[in-house]
């Protein structure tokens, strides 16, 4: 029988598990440094002459379940110091904090044999190169299935009002506007416009937004870019959040990608497929030679997932799908031993990059100094910072969702025919809604969201906390507008926003708590800084490139 620890040592280091688990979805789809040619290049030394590359920094990104890691200098930097900070940990914790080493290395070889599970499906995808005619057969498939969807490009000058609550301030904003608008119709460069004054993202792009999709951004300004034509600048656009100037650039299909264009990425679909193939097989020839997996195990597991256990199902008895996992896990994990991975150069690199990071925040967890913060301190804050102690402003919204029904989607077209039946009912609910019908009758009768039984009322929430999907429609809807149909990774969505509340000024004592709470956060973090730092020192840490 399979046993797992489960006394207060084990159940203190399931947390680190979990992530691991959570770890495993990347594993197909990650293309990391590792395997770059650059991946030999030094980026720090430390100690006598220990180096830092970029391939501990893929490692370290994986670790993280980072799946596209930042190839800027400063994100790389970081992550450098963070390899030597864990290096640096182990030591001092195992020195200073036995016991709370002692629960990381109990864990320790469940990481390690992961790893080498991560190897071992990496090492399939290697081995299952598909052939010529394998990769045309799978374009074929892809052009059958391949919707040319419209898709909106157009340069823009945001303005942001939304903190500006004096109407003087806010007429200097309109006015500023107005004056870009002159120049622009007088002949000046809107890239160079959109750099200079711009407050959106896309300012560094010379205010350039797009090919987006139909329907992915704000109903109200999608519909007002629609009206000009190509190349015309719009006039000032006044929208929730502050003043927008909009030139249309075009209106065009997505191109139908050529072979060549596609090659490589179908290539890795058609080995992600065998490689799967390959694991399901292995699983089912070892169906009853599986471990009886520990309830207690289970149970403490259960607790500790950090995305919540109804992700895997864990909400409800029994927990079969767990079970599974674990067991599906076990049988890999033999192969890999039989293999030869476990004890592999880059599993054992991986499994010291983990202990270091586990090692890394609970040493600063120990050594952060207790944070005093001062009544004086509190007053000159609220003085100082009024615009930190506002309400977040908050939405109330109504939500149509439907699910693609994908089940046993075993291709591309499939897979595109459930999504085409969830358009159709979501169109079908726009249709009623724009012919009169009440929005909750619709959601009650469509939607597939919990929230239909009460008219798809999804409650009163801050803007800042809406999910990114919703976040991007909700953007200058106004009070009793209904949006366009959006598609997410696996529903479609309509949304309605019922009403909105402004940002207001905090009341006195919920000022002086959230004022105390910034002020201790940054104490902390000045403190890990300090802390870092010094070790740093101590590891004679510098960055070559």
């Amino acid at each position: 029988m399979f046993q797992v620890n489960t006394s207060s040592v084990g159940r203190a280091n399931l947390r680190g598990f979990s992530m691991i688990i959570l770890c495993v979805y990347l594993i197909y789809t990650q293309i990391g440094w590792a395997d770059s040619a650059d991946a030999g290049k030094v980026i720090a030394q430390y100690g006598d002459n220990r180096k830092v590359t970029m391939e501990d920094i893929a490692f370290w990104a994986e670790l993280r379940c980072v799946p596209e890691p930042s190839a800027e200098s400063e994100w790389i930097g970081f992550a450098a110091k963070q390899i030597v900070l864990g290096e640096a940990a182990i030591g001092r914790l195992a020195r200073e904090y036995p016991q709370e080493a002692e629960r990381i290395r109990v864990i320790k070889p469940y990481v390690q044999r992961h790893y080498a599970v991560q190897l071992l499906r990496k090492a399939w995808l290697r081995e299952f190169q598909p052939g010529e005619e394998e990769v045309r057969k799978a374009y074929e498939e892809y052009l059958s299935t391949f919707f040319r969807e419209p898709k909106l490009t157009f340069d823009h000058i945001f303005l942001d009002t939304h903190r500006i609550t004096d109407p003087n301030e806010l007429k200097k904003v309109e006015n500023r506007a107005n004056e870009i608008l002159s120049r622009l119709r007088a002949g000046e460069s809107f890239a160079d416009l959109a750099k200079e004054y711009s407050d959106a993202e896309s300012a560094a792009q010379g205010g350039r937004s797009g090919p987006i999709p139909l329907g992915k951004i704000s109903k109200r300004i999608e519909e007002y870019i629609l009206r000009l034509k190509d190349g015309e600048i719009s006039g000032v656009f006044a929208g929730k959040y502050g003043f927008q100037i909009f030139r249309r650039v075009s209106l065009a299909p997505d191109p139908v990608p050529t072979f060549e264009e596609k090659r490589e990425a179908l290539a890795r679909a058609c080995s992600r497929s065998k490689a799967w193939q390959r694991e399901k097989t292995l699983v089912e020839q070892a169906a009853g030679s599986e471990p009886t997996l520990d309830q207690d195990f289970l149970n403490a597991l259960r607790e500790t997932l950090p995305w919540g256990p109804e992700t895997m199902g864990l909400d409800t008895e029994p927990d079969d799908d767990l079970v599974r996992f674990l067991q599906r896990e076990w049988i890999l994990r033999s192969e890999a031993d039989q293999s030869g991975f476990s004890n592999s150069p880059q599993v054992l690199k991986r499994t010291v990059l983990w202990e270091g990071s586990e090692c890394l925040k609970c040493y600063l967890q120990k050594t952060l100094p207790p944070v005093e913060v001062t009544e004086n301190e509190v007053a000159d804050f609220i003085r100082s910072h009024p615009d930190r102690l506002m309400s977040s402003e908050q939405v109330h919204l109504a939500i149509i969702k439907v699910f693609d029904r994908i089940g046993d989607a075993s291709s591309l077209a499939e897979i595109r025919l459930a999504q085409e039946a969830t358009q159709d009912r979501l169109n079908e609910a726009l249709k009623r809604i724009q012919a009169g019908e009440e929005f909750a009758d619709v959601a009650r009768d469509i939607s597939e969201d919990p929230s239909a039984e009460n008219g798809g009322d999804i409650g009163t929430m801050p803007v800042d906390r809406l999910g990114h999907t919703i976040a991007k429609v909700q953007l200058g809807l106004e009070d009793g507008e209904t949006s366009r149909i959006v598609r997410g990774p696996d529903y479609g969505l309509i949304l309605h926003q019922i009403a909105t509340i402004p940002a207001q000024p905090l009341p006195e004592n919920e000022a002086q708590t959230a004022a105390r709470n910034q002020i201790t956060g940054q104490k902390r973090r000045e403190s890990l800084r300090s802390i870092q730092d010094k070790m740093l020192n101590d590891m004679k840490f510098q960055l070559v490139n």
